[in-house]
């Protein structure tokens, strides 16, 4: 048959259009969530007082899966699955990512006394880093890089690491600095000259130390804004924090009404979505400010006391695993936690939703490897990489949560985490069947 179009033309037409990538890397390892504590009380015990604390408020007032399942808001069937997992959790890794805090929750302070704790934080990271009691990931807020609190800022950031390299000689793994209120681009960029600035006084590779960005503000929203402020950080920026106090404040919305579950908050997110297209950088929900803490301490508290402290833990958790799911159901995988007794909440939920899905995900899973497979072997196109990259990416992060295990994953999809981690549907499909 005869076309108008010669061959040759449309070839060259299409030499202008972008590649197209059939399959995105599989994503790296996150936490599920950021720990946010004033840098006035970190210690190197901080970690592991943080799931100790959880531990008891789970064996308290959730010590079985009945009591879990009502103050999860999950079926008991999902949580005699999830509380021995969560158990383990608690036990082996309570804290995932911890950020200590030099500017809301550590308040207004007179320059001595933050020389002062800028130079402990330091030594306190290097004494921890040796003795091996940091988390995955840890880091410092810093104020925000205005003329008001700019050099406060910058000097705190200078205290904190020259003190931790001249102690250690070392970053810890996963170090990152969160700048705040973020709505311009020159603030990310001066944080990146000055980061540039100190790694080369201290000896240290360019591009060493990461960054986080915290949006706070509707004009701070903006995608192109957002776009623009990726860029000024030189590739170093990992994630995004959604600051949704500061930013229903900005709407106008008063403080009864404030909360993870405003709709102003799903518009932000969306757009937050819409700023962050096409880049590897993770999306971070706010926090739950409604504490799971309980009105009444000590050991004499009457009958009727001790039912109101659990009534007021349940009502906290379950307004934290409402949260939770909202985020996880908008794509936020990772969320801010304030208090010791959020993080059993924080990977209850995270868990019970990976296993709510299981079977879904494994059927589609392995429907899509077959189909993948048969494209592969007669040479065709497979046009559904979105779809597997996101069944993929599901599927670790819930290995990663300890929601399933590696056994588990092999078992009903023929895949490991290295054959997880493919980088193309070739090589992937060559791995399951080795």
């Amino acid at each position: 048959m005869n076309t108008t179009l010669p061959l040759e033309t449309g070839a060259h037409l299409l030499t202008h259009l972008p590649s197209d990538s059939t399959f995105s890397p599989p994503p790296r390892w996150h936490p599920v969530h950021t720990v946010y504590g004033g840098a006035h009380l970190f210690s190197a015990q901080t970690p592991r007082k943080l799931g100790s604390l959880a531990m008891k408020a789970l064996q308290e007032y959730a010590p079985e899966p009945p009591a879990l399942a009502e103050a999860m808001v999950m079926s008991l069937e999902t949580a005699r699955l999830v509380w021995p997992l969560l158990k383990k959790r608690l036990e082996e890794r309570p804290v995932e990512d911890y950020r200590i805090d030099f500017e809301d929750g550590y308040g207004v302070r007179s320059e001595e006394e933050e020389d002062h704790h800028a130079w402990g934080v330091g030594q306190t990271l290097a004494a921890a880093l040796q003795e091996e009691g940091l988390p995955p990931r840890v880091g410092i807020r810093v104020r925000a890089l205005t003329r008001q609190t700019g050099l406060r800022s910058l000097r705190t950031l200078d205290l904190v690491l020259t003190r931790l390299l001249s102690e250690a000689g070392r970053l810890p793994e996963g170090f990152v600095v969160t700048l705040p209120k973020v709505e311009d681009v020159e603030a990310p960029r001066v944080l990146i000259e000055a980061l540039e600035h100190l790694e080369v006084a201290l000896k240290l590779p360019v591009g060493s130390i990461a960054v986080e960005l915290m949006v706070e503000s509707p004009k701070g929203l903006d995608p192109q804004l957002v776009r623009a402020a990726l860029q000024a950080t030189k590739g170093r920026c990992l994630a995004i924090h959604f600051g949704a106090n500061d930013f229903l404040t900005a709407c106008g919305v008063g403080p009864a009404e404030q909360g993870l579950g405003h709709p102003l908050c799903d518009f932000a997110r969306a757009m937050l979505h819409l700023g962050v297209a096409g880049q590897s950088v993770r999306l971070v929900d706010g926090t739950t400010t409604v504490l799971p803490i309980p009105p009444h301490r000590g050991p004499e508290s009457g009958q009727d006391q001790l039912l109101q402290n659990r009534r007021a833990m349940h009502e906290a958790w379950q307004r934290h695993a409402l949260d939770i799911r909202r985020g996880l159901l908008q794509g936020f995988h990772q969320g801010w936690d304030l208090h010791p007794a959020q993080l059993v909440s924080r990977f209850a939920v995270i868990q019970a939703w990976f296993l709510e899905g299981a079977d879904i995900v494994m059927t589609r899973l392995n429907n899509f490897l077959e189909t993948s497979a048969q494209a592969t072997r007669v040479g065709t196109a497979f046009d559904d990489a979105a779809t597997g990259r996101a069944l993929l990416s599901h599927v670790l992060r819930g290995l990663d949560c300890g929601a399933w295990d590696e056994v588990e994953i092999r078992k009903r999809t023929g895949l490991g985490r290295e054959q997880l981690m493919a980088t193309s549907f070739s090589e992937l499909l060559a791995r399951r069947l080795d």
